[in-house]
């Protein structure tokens, strides 16, 4: 049983907290929430009103990761910070990356892959390039 109401058909109970980044119409400041049932929780909306307060376990000295515009900070903190760790309606908030990617990679070597990615780009007649053999890799910094 939870304070807050949550539907038992709901993707995002109590026992899946996802974490993201957020802003809505009235601040348009990317910061940190969880989603729960029907409602978002402005993680830094709630540090700023004692919210954490009560916790023995989250040190107050980590609460300055929930005014930032990344998870990256609160990523650092590990596992058992998250787990110790200003309701918004889902439908007022905008999504934003959450974390900040650097030094990306990505490739294919599958005939399957390589044609679908082919076929987006091209058209499923032309699909695959002349030379089958070759990996496909990019970078992105």
């Amino acid at each position: 049983m939870s304070w807050l109401y949550v539907a038992p058909d709901s993707q995002f109970s109590l026992a899946n907290v996802p974490f993201g980044i957020i802003s809505d119409n009235e601040n348009s400041t990317p910061r940190p929430a969880i989603t729960i049932g029907e409602f978002v929780l402005d993680l830094a909306g709630f540090s700023s009103g004692g919210g954490f307060d009560q916790l023995p376990t989250f040190s107050r000295s980590n609460l300055g990761v929930f005014k930032e515009p990344t998870l990256n900070s609160f990523a650092a903190l590990g596992r058992p910070a998250h787990r110790s760790a200003a309701l918004l309606p889902v439908a007022n908030v905008i999504n934003h990356l959450p974390l900040k990617i650097g030094d990306y990679t990505d490739f294919y070597a599958g005939r399957n892959h390589a044609y679908n990615m082919g076929a987006l780009f091209r058209g499923p007649d032309n699909a695959l390039d002349v030379e089958r053999r070759l990996v496909f890799q990019w970078h992105d910094p």
